[in-house]
């Protein structure tokens, strides 16, 4: 079971985000965005290092599972942040 922490934005809302940290999360996201509403298709954004490492992996567990899905990946470097 992963851990989820709660991230606040300093925006003018106060808005937070799930952040999930655990093992195996790439093949568990298709269970978690089930408890979702559904969007047409789902971007993965990314950079080049991290993409070599998950992004096929991920994008086939969302392709799997019936989700669209488009890779979007930036080089990497403190240029694309």
């Amino acid at each position: 079971m992963p851990c989820i922490i709660s991230v606040k934005t300093k925006s003018a809302t106060a808005k937070s985000y799930p952040v999930y940290i655990g093992s195996e999360l790439v093949k568990r996201l298709p269970n978690y965005l089930r408890r979702l509403p559904r969007a047409h298709s789902y971007a993965i954004i990314t950079d080049t290092t991290v993409a070599r490492l998950y992004g096929k992996a991920l994008q086939g567990h969302l392709n799997k599972a019936k989700y669209l899905t488009h890779l979007v990946i930036f080089p990497a470097s403190e240029k694309f942040k």
